[in-house]
């Protein structure tokens, strides 16, 4: 018996109209907005709306059971969030808000809740929305988070009858927006630090979008070096980023197998976002312990890329010791066929 989550999550990329994740036809359900009057864009299928202040909003969504039974949803409204792969990211509820967030949209919509939708058929979902007393600038974005409760498929492996727990979710987006003027996006450097992401130890710059506008399309390039020298210890170059509106993440530097020593550093980053229409250039020193280099170290030399180069390794050794056999096999051959020719 064993199980796995594989969630499906959507992200903002407003230039490109790309709006909400759609899992594989696998689900057996679909998710569909009903666009209201006060849309921006009409030709988007999430929700991005014009909204004023104190307001209240019923919007409404369409979820269709594809499948012969029936079947329970959790419906729940998620604040837009950065993940550690530089991704917005609506999976999770409940998040602790960044502290430039002025509105969490979470606080917006009344607590998750689950929804039963009869088999073969769609049930319409209404969820009410009440805006914030005050004004806002630039976007407030999250997502609605659709997600089969009851998932799992029986495989059958090497006669074993297993229990396989796949979880899809839809997500249809939410923009908010007062006024439509464009604000000017402001990345920023916190700090460089080790730290545990996904179970691994790694190097990281922790960046905060600072303003409530999307970074699209960034590119962070990374450079690591001792502190008051030149040489580059690690470098990243992490593309086609999308930096959610007030968010801390820490982007990972380190590869998978890579590591430093304790010591002093200096971590420089490059940046740009929106097709490389803005620029930023920072850097930061930070310290890393004996104790941190040692984790460092394990992972890395735990990790898959460390270990999967071990069999390579011997396979080289391996035919660099039957080449040179070879090689002195024909050595030998020739020598005796010379002397065979003297005589």
């Amino acid at each position: 018996m064993f199980g796995f989550c594989l969630a499906f999550l959507g992200f903002f990329t407003f230039a490109s109209n790309v709006d909400a994740a759609t899992p594989p036809n696998t689900a057996g359900y679909t998710v569909q907005a009903e666009l209201p009057d006060n849309q921006i864009n009409k030709n988007v299928s999430f929700f991005d709306l014009k909204v004023t202040p104190n307001s209240t909003q019923d919007l409404k969504i369409n979820i269709n059971n594809k499948d012969a039974v029936d079947h329970k949803y959790r419906v729940e409204v998620n604040q837009a969030v950065t993940n550690s792969n530089g991704i917005v990211d609506y999976s999770l509820h409940g998040l602790k808000k960044d502290p430039t967030l002025k509105y969490n949209i979470e606080s917006m919509f009344a607590k998750p809740e689950t929804v039963t939708v009869s088999a073969n058929s769609s049930k319409e979902v209404t969820l009410t929305m009440k805006t914030p007393k005050g004004e806002f600038d630039g976007s407030i974005l999250g997502g609605i988070r659709v997600m089969q409760l009851d998932q799992t498929n029986n495989q059958n492996t090497s006669g074993k009858v297993l229990s396989v727990k796949n979880q899809y979710a839809y997500v249809l987006g939410i923009q908010l927006q007062q006024k439509t003027d464009p604000v000017k996006p402001d990345l920023r450097l916190l700090k460089g630090l080790a730290t545990r992401e996904n179970q691994n130890e790694v190097i990281a710059a922790r960046l905060q979008n600072y303003t409530p506008t999307l970074i699209n399309q960034a590119e962070v390039i990374t450079k690591i070096t001792p502190q008051g020298k030149s040489n580059v210890v690690l470098r990243s170059d992490k593309k086609n980023l999308s930096l959610a509106p007030n968010s801390t993440f820490n982007l990972g530097v380190n590869a998978p197998g890579q590591s430093i020593g304790a010591g002093k550093y200096t971590m420089y980053i490059k940046a740009k976002g929106d097709n490389g229409t803005k620029e930023w250039n920072m850097k930061k020193n930070f310290v890393i312990t004996k104790a941190q280099a040692d984790e460092l170290n394990e992972a890395a030399k735990n990790s898959p890329k460390a270990v999967s180069n071990q069999p390579k390794y011997r396979l080289f050794g391996t035919l660099a010791a039957l080449v040179a056999a070879l090689l002195i096999g024909l050595l030998i051959w020739n020598f005796k066929l010379q002397r065979r020719g003297r005589r």
